[in-house]
């Protein structure tokens, strides 16, 4: 995640709202963005399954987990927009239910790209899924 800047909350009874301003991560471009213009390999993808893995071992849950709150810079991969997080007991249901999510973000700007490389329907999107999936499971193994 990037790094905190500044930091508000503001209770009104039993309700409270609460910002959160973080630095801007210097020449950096979403998963999105990446997907699009054909410079998701294998690597990264698979980096991209240890940094969730990383997070749902820790009991941490994205409830907007998609390509576009995933950063790529030259330091490393961010995952932001965390307004609707959760701390949570790592268990199998809500971390397949997260990541399920992020599949059909991937396959909506895959498919929102046009043709899936050449490769047929799915056959693309399934390649990726399987990369992505490979670091994952590698690193809940290690956690």
């Amino acid at each position: 995640m990037p790094a905190p800047v500044a930091a508000r909350y503001r209770r009104r009874g039993v309700h409270y709202t609460a910002d959160l301003l973080t630095r801007r991560i210097e020449a950096s471009q979403t998963l999105a963005q990446h997907l699009r213009e054909g410079r998701a390999d294998a690597r990264l993808l698979q980096r991209v399954g240890a940094l969730i893995a990383r997070f749902h071992a820790a009991g941490i849950y994205h409830a907007d987990l998609n390509a576009h709150n995933v950063l790529i810079a030259a330091d490393g991969l961010y995952l932001i927009d965390f307004d609707r997080g959760e701390l949570r007991a790592p268990a199998r249901g809500w971390q397949r239910a997260n990541l399920a999510r992020l599949r059909r973000s991937l396959m909506k700007v895959l498919n929102g790209a046009g043709p899936a490389g050449g490769e047929g329907p799915g056959g693309f999107e399934d390649a990726l899924w399987t990369l992505l999936m490979r670091g994952y499971e590698t690193a809940m193994e290690a956690a």
